[in-house]
């Protein structure tokens, strides 16, 4: 099964390193493994720690997100593997990213929680009452910490075979606390 991807289009967080974080993915204190393109709240530091924050899931749609970003290119991998194949595993360090209005960036449907059967353009995702996938809703209320439009959906690696053909839909941050 393919897993989410994330493209950092048009972020502030490219220029601005303030707003990168790194940080170990532990629900409940529990190393988990997370794809690119999830959503995470950052907790206190770790113990002995001056940069690596504990993540979690959202626990509230007023929470403060993160989106994880790690770099998926490992020097000893080989160029074979696919974006959908990569998986920050349990325990590592992993990067990531807070958005902020004006930003552009593409998540596969992986890391939405779509109202149908796929997201829709021009509805909105917005942070969840719970988990790591960003909520997609036809409007929103206005009280949730991140809200995004859906501007658009394009096919990322068009494989003339099939076999790599991801779609990906950009979003243009319109809230963020």
């Amino acid at each position: 099964m393919p897993n989410a991807v994330f493209v950092s289009e048009n972020m502030a967080s490219t220029k601005l390193s303030s707003l990168l974080k790194t940080a170990r993915y532990a629900p409940a204190g529990l190393p988990t493994a997370i794809n690119n393109g999830r959503i995470v709240v950052l907790g206190v530091l770790e113990p002995n720690q001056r940069e690596v924050y504990v993540a979690a899931d959202v626990a509230a749609a007023t929470d403060v997100i993160h989106i994880v970003d790690n770099p998926e290119v490992i020097y000893s991998q080989e160029t074979t593997r696919g974006l959908n194949d990569y998986t920050n595993v349990a325990g590592a360090t992993i990067r990531v990213r807070k958005p902020v209005v004006g930003d552009h960036f593409a998540i596969s449907g992986r890391a939405i929680a779509p109202l149908g059967a796929a997201p829709v353009v021009g509805n909105s995702v917005v942070t969840p009452a719970a988990g790591t996938l960003l909520a997609e809703i036809a409007l929103p209320v206005g009280t949730e910490s991140f809200i995004g439009l859906i501007e658009s959906s394009y096919v990322l690696g068009a494989d003339p075979l099939g076999g790599r053909n991801i779609i990906m839909y950009s979003i243009l941050v319109t809230q963020v606390l």
